[in-house]
């Protein structure tokens, strides 16, 4: 991942980016997103670019690097194009198209099947085989919880992310904006534990002690959990059951 993190991320016109105390905004036709940034990972505005830079070259920082940069270059397209999902419709006979705002589906029952999409996406048929469904619902969740979720100095708020193959736990406190814990699946000190364990759940739930117990090293006991605009099961759940079964409440 250290190869995408080193490409510089073009800012394009019409998008205006800041960078102040660890925290990343990025500003819009389409509104505003920012994201507080990993404490190892460096965020640089010069420019029309914005360049990334790690720490060191530990694989955990390297693959930091590269989320990191990917990350900031999805912020970029989400306030100028917003979030969309291109599908193709792959059948004998099998199409769509669109009946107001409505999509009608002929995918082989014996009539079509009309589905109206839920308030906030947005749903075309460019072809008789493609679909785009396009959205701001993600975000705009992330942002409702945020403005819930406050973490403070006596109650730091955790807070889950998740890749596709890997998942980042940090305990924040937001009125400081200092990371107080962090551990993830690229942690060396849990690298060779972790290669032994059978299952994603049981991994997760390493993670999740993992947290715990820095967090309480460090007598940090209560917490607020943010899920980070992912819903709470699977692996997300598995992280914050292993952390309240290692001691942290919330």
């Amino acid at each position: 991942m250290s190869r995408i993190g080193k490409k510089p991320i073009q800012i394009v016109k019409g998008v205006t980016v800041t960078q102040k105390d660890g925290t990343v905004v990025v500003r819009g036709p389409k509104g505003e997103l920012d994201a507080r940034v990993h404490p190892d990972i460096k965020v640089e505005v010069k420019g029309e670019e914005v360049l990334v830079s790690r720490k060191s070259d530990d694989n955990e920082h390297r693959a930091l690097h590269g989320l990191w940069r990917a990350l900031i270059q999805n912020m970029l397209l989400g306030v100028t194009n917003g979030y969309s999902k291109k599908l193709e419709i792959v059948g004998v006979g099998y199409r769509a198209e669109m009946k107001g705002q409505k999509l009608q589906l002929l995918i082989g029952y014996s009539h079509p099947i009309l589905f109206g999409p839920p308030k906030g996406v947005k749903l075309e048929a460019p072809t008789q085989t493609s679909i785009t469904i396009t959205e701001e619902r993600r975000q705009k969740k992330k942002v409702r919880i945020r403005k819930k979720i406050f973490g403070t100095s006596e109650r730091p708020r955790f807070t889950v992310y998740r890749s596709l193959n890997h998942i980042y736990a940090q305990i924040i406190d937001d009125s400081t904006g200092k990371t107080l814990v962090s551990t993830s699946t690229l942690a060396k000190e849990l690298r060779d534990e972790l290669k032994s364990l059978k299952s994603s759940k049981d991994v997760c739930k390493r993670i999740g002690a993992a947290t715990a117990k820095k967090a309480l090293e460090k007598k940090i006991t209560t917490v607020v959990f943010d899920r980070n605009g992912f819903l709470y099961h699977g692996r997300v759940k598995d992280v914050a059951d292993g952390a309240r079964e290692g001691g942290l409440k919330f």
